[in-house]
């Protein structure tokens, strides 16, 4: 018998030959050895691996109910109903109507014995592609918030489930969005009281939502505003107070704002008032916003994770009169909710001022020509940073000598021209005002 031959270790490999037989490093030193996990530090760019959990369903607000417990339960129920039935049949009655209806009948003769091929195969078949039919529903349904419910709104899903590993870049999405669930969830859950959707959006893409609470106004919460983004990273979801009827206001407000978010990049400033020249509701002396808290506090104004983390807040915006604006600029929030006795009387926005104007500053400088010595103003503007006054007797020649203007402060030109001093008083950056006499009457232009 031939012994066996020896094993023999085969040459390791040569390196690869260069041109005009150069050595050069071969490319299987840059091989990985280490052998590969399934999912490591450096998979999916670092994305931290969800695992998969058994199916849930939502009972109530914020109760989920495992479905692995219908296992048990099916099984439980199983072995009650085969007992039950068991029971039923050694009844009399029950005895009499299998020995009238046994449940069996005699074929005629030639009949086929089983199914006919085409038909079994037929019932596999729709068996077969019903199962990835159920398959692709369920997953659909588990993986994506559902838009159910009487509001038609998201975060009101029904069902709960995260994919097993590996999980693909666009389930990695999915996942993503699903953790900023909670700021939608927040909005809709707020204050206790159903969700009214209004049929509205801002910008075709922000929903805006309706509460009415028993113990407090008609409050708007946008539902989409924190998608918008920012350069500091913040989520903010933006809320109006407003009485019956003056919905439509609060949706103009919520869309300047909106529109700022997104120009701006920016989240509104809390306490710090936007102001316009001109008021942006017509009929109204509303020109300025605020951002401010609510008067629920954090649990109105905070979006929180189960673990207590703030995913983002929920601004609360204030239309106001310039000249409540003005007093907040110098006196603060607090101080205006007390000159106006309560925040709701700042609610209704076809009220007047709730503050006097403050007028403007005595040491504001007044630009104006020689001619008011001896003739009243005709035209007075107010900038916004100084006060332009003419009597309109000037001519183009006689303005473009600087010779012919000086500067006066506001106080001299109050103590001067008395009739001016009301509209000094309500005066907003960019209005200007046509004095037809003396008597302090006038009409404001428009730029």
């Amino acid at each position: 018998m031939d012994a066996s031959p020896e094993y023999t270790r085969p040459p390791s490999p040569a390196a690869d030959q260069g041109a005009h037989g150069r050595v050069r490093t071969s490319f299987r030193t840059e091989l990985v050895t280490k052998r590969e996990d399934v999912v490591d530090a450096s998979w999916a760019g670092g994305v931290e691996p969800q695992y998969g959990v058994a199916p849930h369903v939502r009972i109530g607000k914020s109760k989920w109910f495992n479905l692995l417990w219908l296992i048990p339960i099916g099984f439980f129920l199983l072995i009650v109903g085969a007992a039950v039935a068991k029971g039923i049949r050694e009844l009399p009655r029950v005895q009499e109507f299998i020995a009238q209806y046994p449940g069996e009948s005699d074929l005629p003769d030639g009949a086929p014995v089983g199914l006919p091929a085409w038909l079994g195969w037929q019932h596999f078949l729709n068996l077969f592609l019903m199962i990835f039919i159920i398959r692709s529903g369920l997953t659909i349904i588990a993986d994506h918030p559902r838009f159910c419910g009487r509001v038609s709104a998201p975060a009101r899903r029904r069902t709960r489930r995260v994919v097993g590993v590996p999980v693909s870049t666009s389930l990695c999405q999915t996942l993503v969005m699903a953790a900023l669930d909670a700021i939608p969830n927040h909005v809709f859950d707020a204050l206790g009281t159903e969700p009214i959707v209004l049929e509205d959006r801002i910008g075709g893409s922000v929903m805006v939502v309706e509460k009415r609470p028993e113990n407090g106004p008609i409050t708007l919460i946008t539902a989409g505003a924190s998608q918008i983004p920012t350069d500091s990273g913040e989520r903010v979801e933006l809320a109006v107070e407003v009485v019956d009827g003056q919905q439509g206001a609060a949706l103009v407000a919520m869309r300047i704002v909106c529109d700022d978010i997104a120009n701006n990049r920016r989240v509104p400033p809390m306490g710090t008032p936007w102001r316009n020249s001109e008021p942006f509701l017509s009929g109204t002396g509303i020109s300025a916003i605020l951002a401010t808290g609510s008067r629920w506090g954090a649990a109105f104004d905070e979006v929180r994770s189960e673990d207590g983390e703030v995913l983002g807040r929920v601004c609360t915006l204030r239309l106001l009169t310039d000249a409540e604006a003005s007093h907040i600029a110098s006196s603060g929030w607090d101080s205006l909710r007390d000159e106006a006795g309560s925040v709701d009387a700042l609610l209704d926005v076809t009220r007047g001022s709730a503050v006097g104007a403050a007028g403007l500053p005595g040491a504001m400088p007044v630009f104006l020509s020689k001619l008011h010595a001896e003739h009243p103003p005709r035209w007075v503007t107010f900038t916004g940073r100084e006060v332009q006054s003419v009597t309109g007797l000037e001519s183009e020649a006689y303005m473009d000598d600087a010779s012919n203007h000086e500067v006066w402060s506001v106080g001299s030109f109050r103590d001067r021209f008395p009739m001016v001093d009301e509209f000094l008083r309500v005066a907003v950056p960019g209005q200007t005002a046509l004095f037809a006499d003396e008597s302090g009457t006038f009409a404001i232009e428009d730029d």
